[in-house]
């Protein structure tokens, strides 16, 4: 059974992301009201194989350098 209720979360991404260097996982969806920036340093995580950021109001451009990402399997950034 789907919940109706709706989340809400009103941040941006820390940059103490940076710190997770070793990150293979990093999700947060549809909390709809996350804003800012992709951290640019993600695009350094060799590790990243998940990156789902759908559903907030991220507002910067896709950084060029994830495309360097080998092992990223899925990526997505819809509704932002």
């Amino acid at each position: 059974m789907k919940s109706s209720q709706s989340r809400f979360m009103s941040a941006s991404i820390s940059p103490q992301i940076c710190s997770l260097d070793l990150l293979t996982t990093f999700v947060l969806a549809d909390w709809k009201g996350v804003t800012g920036e992709i951290p640019q340093c993600l695009t350094t995580f060799s590790n990243l194989r998940v990156l789902g950021l759908v559903g907030n109001k991220i507002s910067s451009e896709i950084p060029t350098d994830i495309g360097n990402l080998n092992m990223l399997t899925v990526l997505n950034l819809a509704d932002n």
